[in-house]
């Protein structure tokens, strides 16, 4: 704990977050004078971009090209409605499902999201034990920040991996067995990656970043870290901690289902 506070002091003092507003300012520019003044989850959005850096925000919130995927599916979303039925007795809600064997108190998922310490100290293991206060279902990225033993333990139960099959197996199959040691009971693979992707609107929040990015995304060589790049000889991933990823991509341009045959 001293060690966590003297960490908090030192960023705090820091002249990277001059400006910046903090967690509570932050929710009273957003109209919330404290958090559970909100009303559904999206009332912390404008106050989160007010202290999220720009890029980090850019990899958090923006899709890919002019973003006519992510509006389409917005929109999608909101031709759903629910249809209401009366004479039902309500005094018993269960919304309970049950996916592989495994039942989660609803259906809503914790998708896998990568780089989570960008957002906040815990990271990965903060947000396994929301899922585990409220019974979600977690999938944990391969770009986790946090170990996956770490956040299976903070779960206190199973959760799911979510697998970029990069190009070489051997490696693929590292990661599969290393999370499936530590206790996840299945594997998503992303398979819309393989032919890359143009995220035109982080790269221009990037442009707008004045951070000195270097401690966070360069290892001890100087090279950059993050194995999607293929530079760096030692991640700074947890996943990848003890394999070379230099010359490595995250994902595969010649993935078919072969890959998936050879998984299982």
């Amino acid at each position: 704990m001293p060690d966590r506070r003297a960490f908090l002091k030192f960023v705090a003092a820091s002249p990277l977050l001059a400006g910046v507003p903090s967690i509570a300012e932050a929710l009273q520019q957003g109209g919330l004078e404290q958090a559970a003044d909100a009303l559904d989850v999206f009332d912390f959005q404008a106050a989160a971009q007010k202290i999220v850096p720009p890029a980090h925000w850019g990899y958090l919130m923006t899709g890919v090209d002019g973003e006519e995927t992510l509006k389409a599916n917005r929109e999608a979303f909101n031709r759903y409605q629910l249809k209401t039925r009366r004479f039902i007795d309500v005094s018993r809600l269960d919304l309970s499902v049950e996916l592989f064997g495994m039942k989660f108190n609803s259906p809503i998922v914790l998708c896998p999201v990568g780089s989570q310490r960008a957002f906040h100290f815990d990271g990965e293991a903060g947000a396994a034990k929301a899922a585990q206060a409220k019974g979600h279902l977690q999938i944990l990225s391969t770009q986790t920040s946090v170990g996956v033993e770490d956040v299976v333990k903070a779960r206190g139960g199973p959760i799911w991996y979510q697998l970029y099959t990069t190009d070489n197996f051997e490696v693929t199959a590292k990661l599969v067995k290393r999370a499936e040691a530590a206790g996840c009971t299945a594997v998503a693979v992303t398979v819309d990656l393989p032919a890359g992707r143009n995220t035109e609107t982080m790269s221009r929040l990037q442009r707008t970043d004045t951070r000195n990015c270097a401690s966070c995304h360069e290892d001890a060589t100087g090279n950059l870290a993050n194995p999607r790049v293929g530079s760096g000889t030692n991640a700074n991933k947890p996943m990848f901690a003890g394999i070379n990823t230099r010359g490595l991509g995250l994902t595969s341009p010649s993935l078919t289902w072969d890959f998936v045959k050879r998984l299982k």
